[in-house]
């Protein structure tokens, strides 16, 4: 006779479907990302919800340049409540065409625009791909898919444990009085 454990029947039968294989390590990948869409996503502030409306509609893969200059207050959250929800940017972050170094500072062309600015002070010139391009509002694609998988599976959880405190309420009921 056969000792194997119900769990170790179910699972084997698991690893036969790719199918099913797939699809669990998709789920899985998807936690993962929903868990970690702070850290791991290219806009880390709330919600990813940097807007450049100069931006807007930007097709994958696109390349912009930042001039970033720091702002005057910043207001730090805890360790753990900017990595799981974000916090604003310490920056103030201007897309630009093209830039080029004076003493003290730099001159610029704001994205999609003829008129030349000067800024003074401390800066940094960065770029940034927009793997997934941008929305209407300039927010960056792939940042906010990556805060909506925490959304939809926040969703799912509480849908999940709503229908089981029914279940078991109306089950119990049932039980009691036949």
């Amino acid at each position: 006779m056969n000792k194997e454990s119900l769990n170790a029947l179910a699972f084997e039968r698991l690893k036969k479907d790719k199918l099913a294989i797939f699809s669990l390590l998709f789920i899985a990948v998807c936690i993962f990302l929903a868990v970690f869409a702070v850290v791991l996503s290219p806009d880390s502030t709330p919600m990813a919800n940097e807007m450049h409306i100069e931006l807007s509609t930007k097709k994958p893969l696109s390349k912009v340049l930042f001039l970033e200059t720091p702002k005057e207050e910043i207001n730090q959250k805890p360790f753990f409540e900017s990595i799981f929800f974000g916090e604003s940017l310490s920056i103030n972050r201007i897309p630009i065409e093209s830039f080029s170094i004076i003493k003290g500072g730099v001159t610029y062309f704001p994205y999609e625009s003829e008129i030349q600015r000067e800024y003074t002070g401390s800066y940094e010139i960065r770029d940034q791909i927009f793997w997934l391009g941008t929305d209407r509002y300039g927010r960056d694609l792939l940042s906010r898919i990556m805060h909506g998988i925490r959304i939809s599976l926040s969703v799912g959880f509480i849908a999940v444990f709503i229908s089981l405190i029914i279940g078991i309420s109306l089950g119990l009921i049932a039980g009691y009085f036949r």
